[in-house]
């Protein structure tokens, strides 16, 4: 088993860093003027504050104040994309026509998130037919919001808990985050079903506890337990 060390939690936060720094910087005189809302099924959609507003390829991002309002200048011109994020609200991303020394209008509404409750899974074993061959990713298959995907190197273990849909999750073992070289998703390689004692899944980043968070993840976290079996 793999496990990542103070040194290599630095280096990873050092190279996290270092990226997203690495971004191409583009300015204009164009202008967006927009509010963010609270998407209701009524007419009358609340005012969101505190929404971050980004528009990429632009270095450029502001905050929408406490009536939903925002402003960004010194845009460039052209068709960019619009990012909204907030917590516990669903991104919202759109293409805007951005022109020269002109203002655009972007009405923003976001959605609440649906908070999935924490699914803890108790391992219990069983005799097995003996041309079986057990696997830890087994223990997965019917859990809801995880998926169990056959592959070349090996069953891979996602969550769905990120935007983009199914995604690779953080994976700890006793409580030690498992090193990305074949693949966090790919459970088998670190630990069989006989030394689990408990698993814990936590299927989006917002259920998750502080201490199995890792940098800017969005997708959960799947916290394997070892050992005898109280």
């Amino acid at each position: 088993m793999i496990v990542a060390g103070a040194s290599d939690v630095a280096s990873d936060a050092l190279a996290d860093a270092l990226a997203a720094t690495a971004i191409e910087v583009v300015r204009g005189t164009a202008r967006i003027e927009g509010t963010t809302r609270i998407s209701t099924r009524g007419a009358d959609d609340q005012p969101l504050a505190d929404a971050r507003v980004t528009v990429w390829g632009s270095g450029l991002a502001v905050r929408s104040a406490s009536d939903g309002r925002y402003a960004l200048s010194g845009l460039p011109t052209g068709s960019y994309l619009l990012e909204t994020t907030a917590i516990g609200y669903q991104p919202s991303c759109e293409i805007v026509e951005l022109r020269a020394d002109a203002s655009s209008t972007v009405r923003t509404r976001l959605e609440r998130l649906l908070i999935l409750d924490t699914v803890q899974v108790r391992a219990q074993r069983r005799r097995l037919d003996t041309n079986v061959e057990s696997q830890t990713s087994d223990l997965f298959v019917m859990l809801a919001g995880v998926r169990v995907v056959p592959g070349v190197g090996g069953d891979r273990v996602l969550l769905r808990g990120d935007i983009r849909g199914f995604c690779v999750p953080i994976v700890y073992i006793d409580g030690m985050r498992i090193l990305n070289i074949y693949g966090q998703e790919r459970i088998n390689n670190y630990v069989s079903p006989m030394e689990t004692r408990a698993i814990d899944v936590y299927v989006s980043a917002l259920t998750r506890p502080p201490e199995f968070t890792m940098g800017t993840s969005t997708c959960g976290s799947i916290v394997i337990w070892t050992g005898a079996r109280r």
